[in-house]
């Protein structure tokens, strides 16, 4: 979406050798904290089979939890 004060968010990505270890939900929880901070919106624009299942979940608490309008595509990439 071409909107003023939204992000996008389109990949998380994180090496391998340190998947599982939390890191992708610090990450995002940055993203979120600096997206309230600064009065922006953010929509998750499309997700891999993974990202469906370990991400997304992740992406909606934190969007309730910092009080930011998140929003996603429709449409999944599989």
């Amino acid at each position: 979406p071409h909107k003023e004060n939204n992000f996008w968010i389109q990949f998380i990505s994180i090496d391998p050798e340190y998947q599982g270890q939390g890191y992708a939900s610090k990450l995002a929880e940055e993203v979120f904290r600096f997206a309230k901070k600064e009065g922006y919106s953010l929509h998750a624009s499309t997700y891999r089979k993974e990202g469906d299942i370990k991400l997304r979940p992740v992406l909606s608490r934190l969007a309730a939890e910092f009080s930011v309008n998140f929003t996603e595509e429709s449409n999944l990439k599989f």
